[in-house]
């Protein structure tokens, strides 16, 4: 019950967001369609960290972008921000520096005095918040360690062979033989700066494989049983089997409805992002949280899951494109009939 009431504040609150960056239609279709995917519906019923961490992101976005236009109360505004944006870090350390980016964004293009006093107080805040669980992490385990001590596994995990997570007993093995190679050290970032060297252009390939296979693959279809949909699509162009094998299939059209849902965002907050290009400024705090996660998780181990929190700004961006495009649409239509009718 407690994530569906967060999924159900995180699209309100993703109504609000979108209102004050396009306007209320954009806030309304964006709302509208975040409510309906079911991919967030599944997930409420799932036992992970996403709907709690997106609540807090999207929140955070919320909030910053609200305190940077208001003309009253701004502070408290900011320092909602940087609270709601550091307590997703605590649910996903990833997410960290990504306060440092917000900090920077009162900055642009011009700082006035308000602006530099937010950018000095979400700073202020995260420093505060961070080095108090710097120094609990100390007294407890006696190693400085910054929210999460992932950081190394990870980033060595995503710089060798196919640079995924295969489970615990397959990372033990790698583990111990790394520690054999380095007299009983950990040394992830050491090794993995090794082999990036070795092949630099084979790491960039690895990279570019990675994060293209990522965003392909919804988040989602393995909620629904039966086959992958995509290995039943690929079957059915190699003649091995009808198209009506593939519509009768197991779970096939709620499948569907997630690869819709998903490549509906993509291409339309694509689409989204290249029409609002010229304001740039404006769009910035929906965009720096898709383009910062994108590239962390490319460089560490990245899964369709570790880039589904980045969804809503995508829906919020294909919003103001569909919004944009029937406005086009229906005022070149209003013109015709109005040329006719003279």
């Amino acid at each position: 019950i407690s994530q569906a009431i967060m999924d159900t504040l995180m699209c309100l609150i993703a109504f609000d967001l979108a209102r004050s960056v396009f306007d209320r239609r954009v806030g309304l279709v964006a709302a509208l369609v975040l409510a309906l995917d079911t991919r967030f519906i599944t997930q409420t019923g799932a036992i992970n960290t996403e709907t709690l961490f997106i609540f807090l992101l999207v929140s955070g976005v919320w909030a910053f972008v609200v305190a940077r236009s208001a003309t009253r109360w701004q502070v408290i505004g900011y320092a909602a921000a940087a609270i709601l944006l550091l307590l997703a870090a605590f649910t996903r350390a990833v997410a960290l520096p990504l306060i440092a980016l917000f900090a920077l964004l009162p900055l642009l293009p011009r700082p006035t005095r308000p602006q530099l006093i937010g950018a000095g107080l979400i700073v202020g805040v995260g420093l505060l918040m961070v080095g108090a669980w710097v120094v609990r992490n100390y007294q407890a385990t006696g190693q400085v360690v910054i929210i999460s001590d992932g950081f190394g596994s990870n980033f060595w995990m995503g710089s060798r062979l196919d640079g995924q997570w295969h489970g615990i007993i397959e990372f033990d093995k790698e583990r111990a033989d790394l520690q054999s190679r380095y007299g009983g050290r950990d040394a992830y970032v050491e090794d993995a700066l090794r082999t990036i060297a070795a092949d630099p252009a084979a790491y960039v390939r690895l990279l570019a494989s990675k994060v293209t296979q990522a965003y392909l693959q919804p988040y989602g279809t393995v909620v629904f049983g039966g086959e992958s949909l995509k290995e039943l699509a690929a079957q059915v162009l190699r003649g091995e089997r009808s198209l009506a094998e593939l519509v009768n299939g197991e779970a096939f059209w709620p499948k569907l409805i997630v690869y819709i849902f998903h490549y509906t965002g993509l291409i339309g907050g694509l689409i989204g992002l290249w029409l609002a290009r010229r304001d740039w400024l404006k769009v910035l705090p929906l965009v720096l949280p898709i383009v910062y996660f994108t590239a962390a998780y490319t460089l560490l181990t990245i899964i369709p899951r570790y880039i589904f929190p980045t969804m809503p700004f995508y829906m919020i961006l294909a919003a103001f494109a569909g919004v944009t495009m029937f406005s086009k649409v229906a005022a070149e239509r209003n013109n015709r009939q109005t040329v006719n009718v003279k």
